[in-house]
Order: C-alpha cells, then structure tokens, then sequence
C-alpha cells in the first residue's frame, strides 16, 4: 500500500515537472510570471489556512516572510535598474 503511494506521489511529481518545462517553452515571460504568482500565492493561502484554521493559532510570521521577500524583491530591481 505505500509503495503505490509513494509511486504515485513520484509520478505526480514528475508530471507536474514536466508541464512546468512545456509551459515554459510555449508561454510567454508575463504569462510565466503569472503562473508563478499565483503558485505562490496559492501556497500561502493554504499555509495560512493550515495555521489559523486547523490549529486555530494566530500568527503573523507569514507577513513577517512575506515583507522580508517583498523589501528583497524590491532592492535587488532597483539595483537591476541601476546597472541597465
């Protein structure tokens, strides 16, 4: 029973890396971007049910991760800027 699990697991796994691979031969740059926004998002909101829903524990260690990476995103375009 859990090896059919786990090969399952693998196999979806795989899947999914190779879709990933095709999407981002056939789309463009914004519609890659996008995709990936909406991945990360998606896992955030399924961390914060996760957290507050399951648990019932409030936290703000994900806004805490989320400004941390918005405040490195920004500096490292404005230094992307400032060598172009």
């Amino acid at each position: 029973m859990k090896k059919n699990k786990l090969l399952f697991n693998i196999s979806l796994i795989v899947i999914a890396l190779v879709g990933l691979f095709f999407l981002n031969i056939y789309l463009d740059n914004y519609q890659v971007t996008i995709i990936n926004l909406c991945a990360i998002y998606i896992i955030l909101a399924l961390s914060m049910n996760l957290i507050n829903g399951f648990t019932g524990l409030f936290s703000l260690g994900h806004a805490g991760f989320m400004a941390i990476g918005a405040y490195t995103v920004a500096i490292l375009t404005m230094l992307q800027q400032l060598r172009k």
